[in-house]
């Protein structure tokens, strides 16, 4: 059966809104497939499905136990140390910036964070206060580059014209915490520290305490600062460069969890400013957190380095479009884009599997080793050329649609995968209405993989509409040219 990605969707949202805390895969799939009555023979499809879409949620995975766990019920009452600057101590107050952007959902802004001091009952009071361009900056770095200047300008307008400007020596208004009573009351000093406890992930709402330099043991900040370490490794392997540093953060919490969680020693720009592990990267004009010399994008298994020795090949070389169609993959390269977009909308760093997909399909075996490294070449020099510049958290919508788009051009490659019969011997009206489906889908395809932005969600809406009608064509041709097969 064939499920309309939409109602997927809601079925999803229909399952979280009655889920526990915690769930286990199986349990996410067979309640959607009940929502959707699919068939036991649904399975792969609806399990596939409900894993891509439940990447899209705040949502932690233990893939050891196939466990999912809400980032809200995670942080709950987690305790972490913040340690205020010696600039900060001087001023009197706490600038919220990029501090709490691990421990909170990521729609609420660090303008908006409630912190309340242990055992008090109103929240400390926030002001507005003038803060030179490069310290602002310090202290929200790790919300990343471009949402840094967002927020900037979206927690005070006028922030707008002065980053404008262009001056270095400039001053921001930003939204900061008053306390200066309380920095005066504890004799704060540089190496002091703030224990947070987290109260309320999904509204940002914290309560602190005052903690002296002489109980922030040494050792176990060592402990802390390598756990984290080993924590944001396996992040870097599992995620590569495709995932904003505030969840980066987030995810080696999990990861690490009681080894950081048990004795939080060590605050994140303490770590940040003396790790010499972990480094901030520009990748695609966005930063990221990565291994310190270690800017590689590809592991040395995915480089699929040519044989130098080999010099010219028999086969055709001139181009890509040519090299796809004498190989006999029926893909297109606006298909090929699609497939690497698909794998990095998902999460994925790797080109083995768009390699898998793309020869899975291939009718004819290489000319020689010769155009086998070409095609290599060819689909790692692409793979290189999109990282740079692709931006997950701006691809949402078009990935959505994308994703299913390449559904319908797999479903219909397995059909004549499976039917083992060459195109030219089938019904001529039947092959042109099937390639004319299918360019439309491409030109679709090119569309969403250009700059183009939709307007809101009803234009999304009407090209989603647009997908599943081609999809509903394909599949009244495939089964047209099924029947007439049976026919003869």
């Amino acid at each position: 059966m064939k499920f309309n990605s939409r109602y997927l969707e809601q079925a999803v949202d229909e399952f979280l809104l009655e889920a526990d805390h915690s769930f286990k895969l199986a349990e996410a799939v067979q309640a959607v497939s009940d929502i959707l009555a699919a068939e036991p023979g649904d399975k792969d499809e609806v399990t596939q499905e409900v894993e891509i879409l439940l990447k899209e949620y705040h949502l932690f995975f233990n893939a050891d136990d196939q466990m999912y766990t809400t980032q809200d019920e995670f942080f709950k009452n987690v305790q972490f140390c913040l340690t205020p600057s010696e600039y900060e101590i001087k001023q009197g107050y706490l600038i919220p910036g990029h501090r709490f952007s691990p421990f909170a959902c990521d729609s609420v802004f660090p303008s908006e964070i409630e912190i309340t001091i242990e055992g008090s009952a109103d929240p400390v009071q926030t002001i507005d206060q003038e803060c030179a361009i490069h310290d602002a900056a310090s202290f929200h770095t790790l919300l990343g580059s471009e949402e840094m200047f967002h927020y900037f300008i979206a927690d005070h307008q006028e922030n707008q014209a002065i980053i404008a400007a262009g001056d270095p020596e400039a001053h921001l208004l930003l939204t900061v915490f008053d306390l200066a009573e309380f920095y005066s009351n504890n004799d704060f000093k540089i190496g002091d520290a703030l224990l947070f406890t987290v109260e309320d992930w999904d509204n940002g709402i914290f309560n602190f305490k005052y903690q002296s330099q002489a109980d922030r043991v040494e050792s176990d900040k060592k402990k802390w600062s390598e756990a984290f370490e080993s924590a944001l490794k396996q992040v870097f392997d599992d995620r590569g460069y495709y995932t904003s540093i505030p969840d980066q953060l987030a995810l080696a919490y999990f990861i690490a969890q009681k080894a950081i969680i048990d004795t939080p020693a060590l605050s994140i720009d303490e770590f940040i400013s003396s790790t010499d592990k972990v480094e901030i990267i520009m990748v695609g004009g966005q930063t990221v957190l990565w291994e310190r010399e270690d800017e590689s994008a590809l592991s040395e298994e995915d480089a699929y380095t040519p044989d130098q020795d080999v010099m010219v090949s028999q086969g055709s070389t001139d181009s890509l479009l040519d090299l796809l169609k004498d190989i006999g993959c029926g893909i297109t390269p606006v298909e090929l884009d699609s497939l690497m977009y698909n794998e990095m909308f998902q999460g994925g760093e790797s080109l083995e599997p768009i390699i898998d997909r793309v020869l899975y399909f291939k009718g004819d075996s290489f000319s020689d080793d010769a155009q086998e490294a070409v095609f290599l070449n060819f689909i790692e020099e692409r793979w290189e050329d999109l990282t740079e510049s692709y931006r997950r958290d701006s691809d949402q919508d078009k990935g959505a649609i994308r994703r299913r788009i390449m559904h319908f051009l797999d479903e219909r490659l397995r059909f004549f995968l499976e039917l083992d019969k060459p195109k030219e011997t089938l019904q001529e009206e039947l092959v042109e209405s099937l390639d004319n489906n299918i360019e439309n889908m491409n030109n679709l395809l090119a569309l969403i993989n250009s700059d183009h932005i939709f307007d809101d969600e009803g234009e999304f809406d009407k090209v989603m509409e647009g997908v599943e009608r081609m999809g509903e064509v394909q599949a009244n041709i495939l089964f047209e040219i099924e029947s007439t097969i049976n026919e003869q």
